[in-house]
């Protein structure tokens, strides 16, 4: 089981698109990703709701778990 189905089962009510996944196109303009700050390639991922850009899949996975962290942490700390 990978990571998004972890996140995201199929059986979870109802499915909202929360990335794009780009392939053999580069951003117009040069890009990094908003995790590990590499340059962004010919193939990447794009968060919908931000509009930030991943290098792959590890680093938008990375950036998830990160972001739950914080908010339970948050809610521990209320």
């Amino acid at each position: 089981m990978n990571f998004f189905s972890k996140m995201w089962p199929a059986g979870a009510g109802r499915r909202q698109m929360r990335f794009i996944m780009v392939n053999g196109r580069t951003p117009c303009r040069q890009s990094f990703c908003a995790l590990c700050c590499e340059p962004i390639g010919a193939s990447y991922l794009r968060e919908i709701e931000t509009q930030l850009s991943y290098c792959d899949d590890k680093c938008y996975a990375e950036h998830c778990i990160g972001a739950v962290m914080a908010i339970e942490n948050h809610a521990r700390a209320s």
